[in-house]
Parts: C-alpha cells; structure tokens; sequence
C-alpha cells in the first residue's frame, strides 16, 4: 500500500513538473488539440502500470505516447481502408444512390463479416479497431494474453479481408454493382 502511494506521488510530481513540456511534445506530434488529454491520460495508465521497471519515467512517457499516437493513427487508416474495401469497385457507371442507402448497405455488410469472425477476434476488432479500446481491455473482453492481441489483430483483418473480397466477387458473379 506504501508502494503504490509513493508511485503516485511520483507520478503526480512527475505531472506536475513536465506537463507543460509533455503537452508541447504532442503538439510536435500533431495530435489533435482535443485528443491530447486523453492520450495523456492513457499514457499515463500505461506508466502506472509498468512503473516498477522503469528507468526514466518521462522519456518512457514520451515514447508511450508517440507509440500510442502512432497506433491511433495506423487503426484510424485501417478503418478507413476497411470502409473503403466495402464499397463495391465497378467498371460500368451505377446509377447515384443515397448516402443513407449507401451507410445501411455498408453497415449490413460489415455486421456479416464480423459475425463470421469467432468471438475473440470480433471482440479484438470491435473493441480496438471500431472503438479504439486500450489493449489491455480489448484482451480481457478477446480471452488473451495482451501479448498475442497483435497476432489476433492480424488474422482478423486477413479475415475481414477475405471475406470482403469473397462478398465482392460474388456480388460481381450475381450481376449486383
């Protein structure tokens, strides 16, 4: 109980002290003004957490948050790609639809592929993918070791991807655009 209290006093110390050098380094990383705090707040779990083996807790800190922001943006360009590789690529001209025929479509598929996923690798994609989850927690609701969530992350999207790919050329056999 000792030892927990003395690491938050530290840490607080620690916030205290650099918070103003911490924020301008996020700023340096171009994350968005709004984001900054709750990086922050996650980075700062993170240090919580690995306290004990830890030399030098701000540059830890700082490259938690660079790894953080960085894993942000590359599930951000995956989501992005997921929606776009679910939109059908045609040849001929379709005729214009909806924006809201378009979301419900895209939405039947999406829920489709991910009911075809087993259950740990939909609670991975939705929990960190969709919701952009800590990995920790994505692991506890997935049934994993944090360790292996990258391995899971992995074979999900192969998956989504193929099942994509299927719905697509199925979609072309069938004569749908």
């Amino acid at each position: 109980m000792i030892q927990r209290f003395e690491r938050n006093q530290a840490v607080e110390r620690l916030v205290r002290e650099e918070r103003g050098r911490i924020f301008r380094y996020l700023g340096a990383l171009r994350v968005p003004s709004a984001n900054r705090e709750d990086l922050f707040q996650a980075g700062l779990l993170l240090l919580l957490q690995k306290w004990d083996s830890v030399e030098d807790p701000l540059s830890w800190l700082l490259g938690a948050l660079r790894n953080l922001h960085y894993t942000q943006i590359r599930d951000r360009s995956r989501r992005e790609r997921i929606l776009q590789a679910s939109a059908s690529p045609t040849s001929e001209p379709t005729p214009p639809i909806s924006a809201t025929a378009c979301t419900s479509e895209l939405r039947i598929d999406l829920t489709r592929w991910l009911m075809a996923l087993s259950r740990p690798q939909r609670a991975l994609v939705v929990g960190l993918i969709l919701f952009g989850e800590p990995i920790e927690t994505v692991a506890r609701k997935a049934g994993v070791k944090p360790a292996s969530v990258q391995t899971l992350k992995s074979r999900s999207l192969k998956r989504l991807r193929l099942l994509a790919g299927r719905s697509f050329s199925a979609d072309r056999v069938h004569g749908v655009a």
